[in-house]
């Protein structure tokens, strides 16, 4: 049975008010056995090198076990990549990165398993009907990102040829889909802090805490967005966006995973053993352990978002070939995407005007989110009924 394993992450701050982007990964093998030997052959590659991450399920296995007892066996390598350099160090940085890509790479072909690769870039708030009358707060509810996924999984799933042909085909398929947890918090203003977590967790079921922003040294309210188990509903909304689609697929896993890189897990800043003790026990408690390659689409999606990736570039440009790199915010994919969908879903006329409305926009032609979408329209004319033109017409006059 062929595999699909889906890792994504994000970059950008909803709260500097700038774009976005989601990407992420797919690992596609003929089969779990292929699968498991590419994850394997990647860390064993990457373990040589001194070029692991962070903690992955190899390192801390998901077993079930104590929490504490799991994370006081973690046995943490001399030599690791840092999530972040210091000054001065991000060329060496980002040739590292390149490396671990290309040991992906090797380690793929040689597992004859194909990774692809995916961003879209999305506005950093949503539109929607309601809100409250605390800014706080309303920057905890926005989830602009929670459901920009869902169209990032609504394109991978059903748009990119090689994972539709995949997840329809006669043979079924094993899907899988990682997310990173997400924790975002907000600067309060003169509002009683107390109050202020109360009110989160009272009226809004969110379970906050206070902090000290370490930028600005002021008090911000924060919260988790994104929990382990929230990644079953983002799958099921986008699987169910396409309800006349066939699709023949066994879920493994679909969960969020909190990545904790090695620089964090040592926590050589804290000078005491107990609270060291204690953070790296609640890393263990509150998530699943990731796969290496998770920590791979979280350097691609920060190298994509502040442009020390180039899609066009090797190893790179195999992945992205296979996928795609779309726009929200320039080249409105969303609207792209909910004319594919409403086709596919029966509605041929909806999805017709909606295209003739995006056609009209000046040089339309010439983004990377019209000729992704074009092929999926190849076959729309011969899909077209008598009843289908009739409306057309009527709703044109």
């Amino acid at each position: 049975m062929k595999t699909v394993e889906i890792f994504i992450d994000e970059s950008g701050d909803i709260r500097r008010h700038r774009p976005m982007n989601i990407t992420g990964i797919a690992v596609l093998a003929p089969s779990a056995e292929a699968r498991d030997g590419f994850h394997g052959s990647y860390l064993e590659r990457l373990r040589a090198e001194g070029l692991t991450s962070g903690v992955c399920d190899a390192f801390a296995p998901n077993s079930g076990d104590d929490p504490g007892r799991i994370a006081e066996a973690v046995e943490m390598p001399d030599q690791f990549v840092v999530k972040r350099p210091g000054d001065g160090g991000w060329e060496v940085f980002w040739d590292t990165i390149h490396r671990t890509a290309w040991i992906a790479e090797e380690c793929a072909k040689a597992n004859r398993t194909d990774l692809m690769a995916f961003s879209l870039q999305f506005p950093n708030s949503t539109n929607r009907r309601w809100g409250t009358n605390d800014t706080a707060l309303n920057q905890l509810l926005d989830r602009p990102y929670s459901e920009c996924l869902k169209d990032v999984l609504e394109m991978l799933l059903f748009e990119t040829p090689r994972i539709r042909q995949a997840i329809t085909s006669g043979g079924g398929c094993s899907l899988s889909f990682d997310l990173p947890t997400r924790t975002l918090g907000a600067l309060l203003g003169n509002e009683n802090p107390d109050a202020k977590v109360a009110e989160a967790w009272t009226n809004w079921g969110l379970n906050a805490r206070l902090e000290t922003n370490r930028d600005t040294g002021q008090p911000e309210i924060v919260a988790g967005t994104l929990e382990p188990a929230d990644a079953i509903e983002i799958l099921t909304t986008a699987l169910n966006r396409r309800a006349y689609d066939s699709v023949k697929v066994t879920v493994d896993r679909a969960r969020c995973c909190k990545l904790v890189n090695w620089s964090q897990w040592d926590m050589s800043w804290v000078n005491d053993e107990r609270t060291r003790l204690k953070r790296r026990y609640w890393a263990i408690a509150n998530s699943p352990r990731p796969k290496q390659i998770h920590f791979l689409a979280d350097y691609v999606s920060n190298g994509i978002f502040n442009n020390n990736i180039q899609p066009n570039a090797d190893p790179y440009r195999f992945w992205f070939d296979r996928g795609f790199v779309l726009s929200s915010v320039d080249d409105e994919a969303d609207r792209w995407l909910s004319a594919v969908r409403a086709f596919a879903n029966g509605d041929r006329v909806e999805a017709l005007k909606v295209v003739n409305r995006l056609r009209k926009k000046p040089r339309h032609q010439q983004t990377k989110t019209y000729h992704f979408f074009r092929r999926a329209a190849q076959g729309w004319p011969e899909a077209l009924t008598a009843q289908d033109l009739k409306r057309l017409f009527v709703e044109a006059e």
